[in-house]
């Protein structure tokens, strides 16, 4: 695809303010998706005064949690601090 199309597929191109929390979890060594994605739509979202996280892992590849219980505990704990905060 040509470049237009890569930005309108891009997370990136649609973040607005109100967004959800996201919470970013990527390895370095995905050979799918470039982790600098996670890092420039987390970026953006800093921009944008959204709230972000971004976890980065040497090693995953694009399935980060399966080799690793520490993502699924960064994610409960996430899911605990923001639903919790939208419940108050």
């Amino acid at each position: 695809p040509d470049a237009p199309a890569w930005r309108q597929a891009s997370p990136a191109s649609h973040l607005n303010a109100g967004d959800a929390p996201i919470l970013f979890l990527h390895s370095r060594n995905d050979a799918t998706v470039p982790w600098l994605q996670s890092q420039l739509c987390h970026h953006q979202m800093q921009q944008l005064k959204l709230t972000s996280e971004l976890i980065v892992y040497e090693d995953g590849g694009h399935g980060v949690a399966p080799a690793n219980s520490k993502p699924r505990e960064e994610m409960l704990m996430f899911l605990r601090k923001h639903l919790q905060a939208s419940l108050h």
